[in-house]
């Protein structure tokens, strides 16, 4: 096993550290096929999953909460099928007796079907409007009550977040967050937080649940801006640790950008101590 190791870790092109220019050629050519092979798994299986759940889905009651089971699925399916050994931490601080604002750090591409295996409760996000337009896959978002965001449209992004304040008061579902609004850096590190989640939290006046994801990074990651070619690295062991959550007790008396400082403090620090028993 320690041979396997070694020479795991001696091909740097599969670590997101390593610039894949420094590679050789041929090794260059491997991680790309391999990139390649698991976009080509990941859209075989959420093709898949999403077809033969479209209809029943669809036409039974409950969508919402169907679709979310469903997203579950391809989420455990896909995290198990690039070993990801995913540990969590303080299960017992995740609330669960309503909805709330569920803010999360965004180290890769991995986050996604990591955190549909690690919270175990219903939530929606908000998703780039782009995606709406894909056949069959807008259609499903647009079932389970997920948000569409134009990030470059000031006012719609506005008028999301008045959508989500109406769905965490009316329908009691809660909204998961990536409050950098983007992938952190490739090392783990967090980018600075934008104020709109917390202009959201403050409107309606929830539970903010803190999560912090340790590790992903270093599971699936791009290599550089602009370029789709994936680093993949298996079993990684990847941390999601549940922090204590936040009442409006907690934060009510608190300006936006101070409740902003606190919780990119609560979910970094974790990172950092991350970092420090590696």
């Amino acid at each position: 096993m320690e041979g396997y190791s070694s020479t795991w870790n001696s091909l740097e092109i599969w670590s997101p550290m390593s610039s894949d220019r420094q590679a050789p050629l041929p090794l260059r050519f491997c991680s790309d096929l391999c990139s390649t092979f698991l976009w080509l798994v990941l859209g075989i299986w959420t093709v898949s999953i999403v077809g033969f759940n479209f209809i029943p889905a669809n036409l039974l009651p409950n969508s919402k909460k169907r679709w979310h089971r469903v997203a579950q699925i391809w989420g455990i399916v896909l995290t198990r099928f690039l070993c990801i050994n995913i540990s969590l931490k303080n299960r017992e601080n995740l609330y669960r007796e309503g909805s709330s604002i569920i803010l999360c750090n965004h180290q890769s591409y991995a986050d996604i079907p990591i955190i549909y295996a690690a919270i175990n409760l219903p939530f929606v996000w908000m998703i780039k409007k782009s995606l709406y337009s894909i056949p069959l896959f807008g259609w499903v978002l647009k079932a389970a009550g997920y948000i569409p965001v134009d990030r470059d449209d000031k006012k719609d992004a506005g008028n999301s977040l008045y959508k989500m304040a109406e769905a965490i008061s009316t329908s009691q579902s809660s909204v998961l967050i990536f409050p950098e609004g983007t992938h952190g850096h490739l090392d783990g590190t967090m980018r600075p937080f934008k104020g709109g989640a917390f202009l959201l939290a403050k409107k309606c006046k929830t539970v903010i649940q803190p999560v912090t994801i340790n590790n992903s990074n270093q599971v699936l990651s791009k290599r550089r801006k602009g370029y789709l070619m994936m680093t993949f690295t298996p079993f990684v062991p990847v941390e999601v640790i549940f922090h204590p959550p936040l009442y409006l007790k907690d934060y009510e008396k608190m300006k936006t950008k101070d409740l902003m400082k606190k919780v990119e403090m609560i979910i970094g620090s974790a990172i950092r101590e991350n970092k420090s028993s590696q």
